[in-house]
This record gives C-alpha cells, sequence and structure tokens, in this order.
C-alpha cells in the first residue's frame, strides 16, 4: 500500500474544465515556489497543436517542454506540491500504478492502487514515432478486480518496495486473453525531454548505485556527519536493537566511523541506521532498499509491530490560546513507544499574524504521518472541537484530513474511560457498529431541535448532524456514558452529505481521506483504540 505522501501528490488535468489525464509532480523550486509536473504529450496536446486552458488545481499551467518522440511533456505551476522521487531502474518486477477512478470536481478526486508486474518476455514492446521506435515498459495488472482508465496516461509507475517512480503510464491495451495489459515509458527519457533538468532530478538504479556503495560504511557516515550525530546519539539508538555484550564492546569506540565499523556486519545495523535517518538523501534510500527486510522491534516493545501504528495527540488547555500538547506514538517501525509533551500557542504571532507554533505542530504530525502512515487521534477539549482542526493546512489544497486517517475524540471522555469502564463499552460499541453495518447509514439530525431527542437511539445509530453545530451542541451529547460515532460539520456547508452519512463505519475510518478538504469532523468513539499506556514510556 502507497503511503499518503504519494498518492496524494498524483492528480488530474483538466481542459475545458473536463478532464483529460492525470500528471504528478517531479520537482519543486523552492527558492522561487514553483513546482514542475510531467505528464503525456498526447493529453496536453491535439494534432499537434499544444492545448490551452490546462489546469490543476484551478490553475493555470505553464508549459516547460515536451516531446512527441517519448511522449512526455513538463510543466509548471505556482504551487508549492511535494515531487515524488524518480528512478531509473530496470531490476524492478514489482510495481503500483494509481489509477484515478471518480473526478468529482477539480479539487476532489477517489483513487485506486492497481498493482502490476513488468514483463521481461522476448516480445519487444514499443510505438513508433516519426518512424523512431520507442521501446516502452510492458506492465501487467495482477490486481483481478483492480480497473485502469482512459484518462490514467500520465499516472506514475512505482516500484512497490521503494516507492520511487520508474515510469509513467501512457498507453492501455486489453489483451485477447483478457490478462490487462497497461504500456509505460521508461523515467531514463526525462532528461532527453527537459533540458533544463536538475542534476540528479533521476536516481540512477539500485545496480549501479551498488558499484558506488560498495562500502555501505562510508555512505552511512558521511550522512551521520551531515546530520551531526555524535558518538552518544548513536549509541543511545543501538541501545533500543543490540544485547548487552555487543553494546559493551561498542563502549571503548569514541567515534562514528570506529561505532559504524564495528557494527557494518551485524543484522540489526540496519535497525539502528533506519532509526537516526530522516528520510532525506538519495544514497541512503538506496542502501535502505537494497538490505534484506528485518524485523527492527525494539527490545523494550511489547507488541508486534505488524499491527496498526498509532499516534494519539492530547491537547490539554493550561491558559488563553496555550495547549501541552502530548504526543503518544505506539507500533510504530524501527521505533520504541513513546510519550512526550510540549506547550503550543495557537493564537496568531502579532507581527505577521500567522498561526507559527501552529503550522510548527502540524509539520511535526506530518513528519510523523508521512513517514509511517500511522491512524490518528486528535484528543480535544470542546472549545477546539468545534474547530475545523482537520482543515489544518498542510500544503496547498492539502490538510490533516487529507493526508492521514484521522479522528477526532473527547479529552473528558478519554481520559475517563479506562479499565472496567472500557470493558463495560465495548459490548455496546459492537451493537453500534453492528446496526450501523446493518442499515449502512448514521442516524441523521438535520435541525437544531433534534439534538433534544438523542438519547436511547446512540445505542442504535452513529450519530451525524446536517447543520453547524455548535459548544452548546456538542456538550451535552459527550456526557452519555454510551459508545458511538459521530460526525459532523464544522463551518457552513450546502453540499448534499447523504452519500458520507450512508457510508459504513470501517468506510468511515479506513477511507477518511477521501472527505477531502469538506469541513467534516469524525469522532469514532471505539473503547477498543484508546491508547492510554499504563506506564508511559519516556519520550526521547
Amino acid at each position: 500500500m502507497l503511503s499518503s505522501s504519494v498518492y496524494k501528490n498524483i492528480f488530474p488535468i483538466f481542459h475545458d474544465e473536463k478532464f483529460c489525464g492525470t500528471g504528478f509532480c517531479i520537482y519543486y523550486d523552492e527558492k522561487n515556489t514553483i513546482s514542475y509536473i510531467l505528464t503525456c504529450y498526447h493529453v496536453v496536446y491535439a494534432d499537434g497543436e499544444l492545448l490551452k486552458d490546462i489546469k490543476v488545481y484551478n490553475k493555470q499551467l505553464t508549459h516547460i517542454a515536451s516531446s512527441e518522440i517519448y511522449d512526455m511533456s513538463i510543466f509548471s505551476i505556482s504551487l508549492k506540491i511535494q515531487p515524488l522521487k524518480l528512478s531509473i531502474d530496470h531490476s524492478v518486477t514489482n510495481t503500483t500504478l494509481y489509477s484515478l477512478q471518480d473526478i468529482s470536481n477539480n479539487n476532489h478526486q477517489i483513487g485506486q492502487q492497481v498493482s502490476s508486474q513488468i514483463l521481461k518476455d522476448s516480445i519487444e514492446a514499443a510505438y513508433y514515432c516519426n518512424d523512431q521506435a520507442i521501446p516502452l515498459i510492458r506492465l501487467e495488472i495482477t490486481d483481478k478486480k483492480a480497473k485502469i482508465q482512459p484518462g490514467n496516461s500520465g499516472s506514475p509507475v512505482l516500484c512497490q518496495s521503494t516507492e520511487r517512480v520508474i515510469a509513467m503510464a501512457n498507453i492501455k491495451l486489453d489483451n485477447v486473453d483478457k490478462a490487462e495489459k497497461a504500456f509505460a515509458i521508461d523515467m531514463a527519457y526525462l532528461k532527453k525531454v527537459w533540458e533544463g533538468m536538475p542534476e540528479n532530478l533521476v536516481v540512477d538504479s539500485l545496480e549501479n548505485l551498488k558499484k558506488d556503495i560498495r562500502k555501505p560504511q562510508k555512505v552511512i557516515i558521511d550522512y551521520f556527519a551531515t546530520r551531526n550525530v555524535t558518538p552518544e546519539k548513536l549509541l543511545k539508538s543501538c541501545k533500543k536493537y543490540l544485547d548487552k555484550t555487543l553494546l559493551a564492546s561498542l563502549a571503548k569506540h569514541k567515534s562514528i566511523e570506529e561505532i559504524v565499523n564495528h557494527l557494518k556486519e551485524d543484522e540489526k545495523f540496519i535497525c539502528v541506521v533506519i532509526d537516526l535517518y530522516e528520510n532525506d538523501n538519495a544514497g541512503m534510500d538506496s542502501w535502505i532498499a537494497e538490505q534484506e527486510k528485518t524485523d527492527c522491534q525494539s527490545l523494550e516493545a511489547k507488541e508486534e509491530t505488524t499491527k496498526d501504528p498509532r499516534l494519539v495527540i492530547i491537547f490539554k488547555h493550561i491558559e488563553d490560546y496555550k495547549y501541552d500538547v502530548t504526543f503518544r506514538t505506539k507500533n510504530l517501525p524501527y521505533k520504541s513507544d513513546a510519550n512526550d509533551s510540549k506547550i503550543y500557542n495557537l493564537a496568531k504571532d502579532k507581527d505577521t499574524k500567522k498561526l507559527k507554533e501552529q503550522e510548527v505542530l502540524t509539520k511535526k504530525i506530518m513528519k510523523l504521518v508521512d513517514r509511517y502512515n500511522p491512524k490518528v487521534d486528535l484528543v480535544l477539549p470542546k472549545e477546539l472541537m468545534i474547530k475545523p482542526i482537520n482543515l489544518w493546512e498542510v500544503d496547498f489544497n492539502e490538510s490533516l484530513s487529507t493526508l492521514s486517517r484521522l479522528t477526532i475524540r473527547d479529552y473528558e471522555r478519554y481520559n475517563s474511560r479506562e479499565d472496567i469502564l472500557r470493558d463495560i463499552l465495548k459490548p455496546q460499541w459492537d451493537e453500534v457498529v453492528e446496526k450501523i453495518d446493518e442499515n449502512q447509514s448514521l442516524f441523521c439530525i438535520s435541525k437544531e431541535e433534534h439534538v433534544r431527542s438523542i438519547g436511547s437511539n446512540m445505542r442504535e445509530y452513529g450519530l451525524a448532524a446536517k447543520f453547524l453545530l455548535e459548544e452548546k451542541h456538542i456538550k451535552p451529547l459527550l456526557k452519555t456514558t454510551m459508545s458511538y460515532i459521530m460526525l459532523w460539520i464544522t463551518r457552513d456547508y450546502d453540499e448534499d452529505l447523504k452519500k458520507i452519512y450512508e457510508k459504513s463505519p470501517n468506510e468511515l475510518q479506513n477511507n477518511y481521506f477521501a472527505l477531502s478538504n469538506q469541513p467534516i469532523n469524525l469522532m469514532w468513539d471505539d473503547p477498543y483504540t484508546y491508547y492510554n499506556p499504563d506506564k508511559p514510556p519516556q519520550g526521547e
């Protein structure tokens, strides 16, 4: 499964407000706040002429370079979009193509991850342009239920293990043997199309990189040096994964180089490296990708890392706009469970009028989301529950709710639901979920006066509000000891929400990102998923 940081940066391209193909960001110029987008030539050209009024996110694109021969077109847009990582790698077999399935408007789309395999047989795959044969990558779609659409031209084809783009889908055919085939153009041709392409934008294959990384410890030592990793910090990470005997032998070393050279043959060496790695170096990415998968469960971890990663963020009100924000993590790969707190002021800065500390907090959340894709609980006091915190901006047209599996919880309920009480609530919750699954709907409140009638119905239905709820409405609802799902809007909204209310509980939670930037909060009051450790581990 692709991480949210990948598929959320694949988007539809529109011509005259009609969906005509797919594009993705390949480079971001931070200095000038310009993103560069790649798509197929045939998506944006007709009869050799560049189409007019080509847009992404309702913004006009600026043409940079195109090639009919290689079926590639590059555009720029004055937006900050996270680029996907590109690679030339002919050793890849298992791939994923992200297929846009439902385009409802210029800002909202639903996609499907389509698994495929690169066919490497004797049949030469190519297409011809101006009497020149261009080799293609042949893909066989391995998902029996998956569908690829004509508008998928321009979709990235990603290596399943590294999540790097190795090709771009450009032709779709249905083979006579009913085995669906797709064709893609290799990323190696990008530099032939874009003369001004930034250096090292496309990383060479792992096979070639291995020639330069015959001594992987040098790559790691250099990386640690640039990140100011001290011997003390390295040894602290070693304590999480290595036994006492090996730790004792490391104590004699005084430098990073000595420690790394000592550990280079140890099977847990990869765990220590990943623990300190910040996911920001092509050489390190490649070295990590080529290692055999190792169980990097820390020595202190008590539960299997195969369980869902969790991130619980608890906001405790201090005064005015100040909140003590606690981060609790559980089951994050290569990480010990942690618990750390910091005070944030969520008011606007007097000079810049910007929400500076809120932006810092959001970046911290997204750093964990991008790397681990955890389920995220925001535990909020009532004054924050009515705020559209799920819409805190992460990037242009992206918010916490579009990039994470986000759930809102009530601070008071969260702190009271421990031990015996939680066990009592579990059967009630099972009944709620069963009823909603049967009816495929939530109990819907369409008018303010209907809030007062909520009572025994809470045992049978989840709750959805079609009007703007305020603290005076939410407060009495949350006082009940019953378990329920609550979905409500946090600002005026006039679109039909029926299709959202009719979803089953699992659809609501697992596909919450599909709500996009709609001003909707989801309270998923499942007592099975509360994470309130009896003895919280110390933060790092």
